[in-house]
């Protein structure tokens, strides 16, 4: 059994796990609570039910996602433009690996259609922080629309994250990261472009 003080830790721990390989739906109280080593009587002690116990996982998993993120790309690169790469680079890696199962936010949200769920606004919080983690980037490139070039880039993650769920395999993310150099060769060449004014 879990050790006392430890149960509430260690079903969140139990329900990230099994929600990122099995999807919200197909994972039930009983199988959290067998995997943390506690009861299901246990787990309605710590939580009102399912619903706030994933709602929960999903904060947990974002903030240490985004931990992770940030001490990867600072690892790889000191540059903006460096870091911005990393992530494509972070994502061909990740997609070559067996267990390979897309984003897990998106995979909630897939599986919780109610917007009322307590656990989309996570969800769309989770995309919110990457799109400001990309921001932040952009924003140093000195380009003159550094939140419609972190737009596009966030699209490009996106895509190679779909992509690679359904065709496994690191060149979705290589495609994009080429996709995204380009993207950002041209948001310097038009910042150094002069402006010209029309003519009444």
């Amino acid at each position: 059994m879990t050790p006392r003080g430890t149960a509430r830790s260690s079903l969140i721990a139990s329900a990230i796990d099994l929600i990122a390989v099995r999807g919200v739906n197909a994972v039930g109280v009983d199988a959290i609570a067998d995997q943390a080593g506690t009861t299901k009587r246990t787990l309605y002690l710590h939580f009102p039910g399912k619903d706030a116990l994933v709602a929960e996982a999903l904060t947990v998993r974002s903030a240490g996602w985004h931990d992770q993120l940030t001490a990867a790309v600072s690892a790889r690169a000191a540059d903006p433009e460096g870091q911005l790469l990393a992530v494509f680079d972070l994502l061909s890696e990740s997609a070559s690996t067996p267990d390979y199962r897309g984003c897990m936010f998106v995979n909630a949200a897939a599986d919780l259609p109610d917007p009322g769920h307590p656990a989309r606004p996570i969800a769309s919080l989770h995309k919110q922080r990457l799109l400001a983690f990309i921001a932040l980037r952009t924003a140093a490139l000195g380009v003159r629309d550094p939140d419609a070039l972190a737009r596009q880039l966030k699209v490009l993650t996106e895509g190679a994250v779909a992509t690679a769920l359904v065709d496994p395999g690191p060149q979705p993310a290589l495609d994009a990261r080429a996709a995204a150099v380009v993207l950002i060769a041209a948001a310097r060449e038009n910042s150094s472009a002069p402006i010209t004014k029309g003519t009444s």
